[in-house]
């Protein structure tokens, strides 16, 4: 974990290559944390990591969106949750299925670098959901929280006007392709493009390093790319295997490409079989 300070009461703690961002807000009333890693051990590291910039209180957690890698450490801040609306009716489902102690007490025995790390887990659900926009004020800073959809249906973003920073979630994967299993990239493109019109100087993705709007515009060249070249494919009735070996898409290459090949059968399944597209 690297802990960076993007202004006087901004900080972010990067994951490095495998682990998501994390975030927290440091204000005159108590401290917001954004997103808590994927197990209660990794939020632990967090909280020392906070702690050893501030004592105030940590009055909110804001989840970005309900993937384990966000939420699963959420047990460790004696703090009220916030998340959109239909992150909490996610993890409620999920609840019942991926996230029962029996499907987490599997993964743990088939990944045992895990085992310890989720012994204790209690996975915790927001006590406060809005639907489209809401606002934390810490007293001197205000965060405005936003669901924008995209990488998942309840994928959220916190802004910070006064400092011009911008926690993004996994609406951007700085250095790599995106990953897209349970999103749509229509509406992902649209939410990124609603990015780009905010003022920001700083934007932390939900994975890689710190950035600016030039990743932002990359990903959405790589969407444009990607959605009007696999729609023209399909109008030219090549067939997937076809597709996958295009050479028009590589002006956008990172370094992870089978996520790209992934994202590739992603779009050409939504625009021919009508999948639904979102969680």
């Amino acid at each position: 974990m690297i802990l960076r300070r993007l202004s006087e009461s901004v900080y972010c703690i990067l994951g490095g290559e495998k682990e998501a961002n994390t975030g927290f807000v440091v204000g005159k009333n108590g401290v917001l944390v954004i997103d808590t890693t994927f197990s209660p051990y990794q939020a632990t590291l967090v909280l020392k990591v906070i702690r050893s910039v501030t004592q105030k209180p940590i009055k909110y957690v804001f989840n970005t969106h309900y993937h384990s890698d966000h939420t699963f450490g959420n047990q460790v801040f004696s703090a009220k949750v916030v998340a959109c609306r239909q992150c909490k009716q996610i993890m409620s489902n999920l609840l019942e299925k991926e996230w029962s102690k029996e499907s987490i007490q599997k993964f743990s025995e088939e990944n045992p670098e895990w085992k310890e790390k989720l012994a204790n887990l209690k996975i915790t659900l927001p006590d406060i959901t809005f639907d489209e926009q809401y606002e934390i004020d810490l007293g001197n800073l205000k965060v405005n929280l936003r669901h924008v959809g995209g990488h998942t249906m309840d994928s959220s973003v916190a802004y910070l006007p006064s400092s011009r920073v911008l926690f993004a979630g996994d609406l951007v994967f700085q250095g790599r392709y995106p990953y897209t299993k349970d999103g749509d990239v229509s509406r992902w493109l649209s939410a990124l493009k609603t990015l780009q019109q905010m003022d920001f100087k700083i934007l932390i993705p939900g994975h890689g390093f710190l950035c600016d709007r030039q990743e932002l515009d990359h990903l959405i060249g790589y969407f444009e790319n990607l959605l009007e070249n696999c729609k023209r494919f399909i109008q030219e009735n090549l067939p997937l295997t076809e597709i996958l070996k295009r050479n028009e898409f590589f002006r956008f290459a990172r370094r992870n490409v089978n996520r790209h090949q992934e994202n590739i059968r992603k779009v050409y399944f939504q625009l021919t079989q009508g999948e639904k597209v979102e969680n």
